[in-house]
């Protein structure tokens, strides 16, 4: 069925909760990628044993972070930071009409980010970090995690990334 201002139409919420747990216990107990349905998303999901994923997926599709009320419908989403495409992924259905460009700088979180986006036409994914001039940057390695990475360009053993401007991107 479909999802209409974030929450969900259809389904028993306590199966919702219930599967979700299920997901969980694998999330902690597994390693590798788990695919998964999820009530008004075209194609499966992915997630990854023992990263945040989960929890970036339940910030979007349980709390229902993003369910504000717009008073127009947009043409274009850009995000940027995407992760592994969750947001997107919502977007994309709550908003079929609009195009979305997903930036994400890590390279592991980038191919999630385009395993969990290949069912959507209006979906285009860019592998690299949003900065001020279109280039190269170099992300600390001691960044916190999944979720975070900080810029130093003086550390030596810092990891290259591409990096694009807000203008390029918007040529895109």
């Amino acid at each position: 069925k479909r999802i209409a201002e974030g929450r969900m139409l259809d389904g028993d919420d306590s199966v919702l909760t219930r599967y979700f747990e299920i997901l969980r216990q694998i999330d902690r107990r597994c390693v590798g990628i788990v695919d998964f349905r999820w009530k008004g998303t075209a194609s499966p999901l992915y997630f990854r044993c023992g990263s945040t994923d989960l929890l970036n997926f339940a910030q979007i599709f349980i709390h229902t972070e993003y369910a504000f009320d717009l008073r127009w419908q947009p043409t274009r989403i850009l995000d940027l930071g995407a992760y592994i495409g969750y947001a997107a992924v919502y977007f994309a259905n709550r908003f079929p009409s609009a195009s979305l460009i997903c930036v994400e700088p890590s390279s592991d979180s980038f191919r999630m980010l385009t395993l969990n986006t290949s069912a959507y036409r209006n979906i285009r994914c860019v592998n690299a970090a949003i900065w001020s001039s279109t280039g190269e940057i170099k992300f600390a390695r001691n960044s916190p995690g999944d979720w975070g990475m900080h810029v130093d360009q003086n550390d030596a053993d810092g990891i290259v990334v591409k990096a694009i401007s807000l203008r390029d991107v918007l040529k895109l």
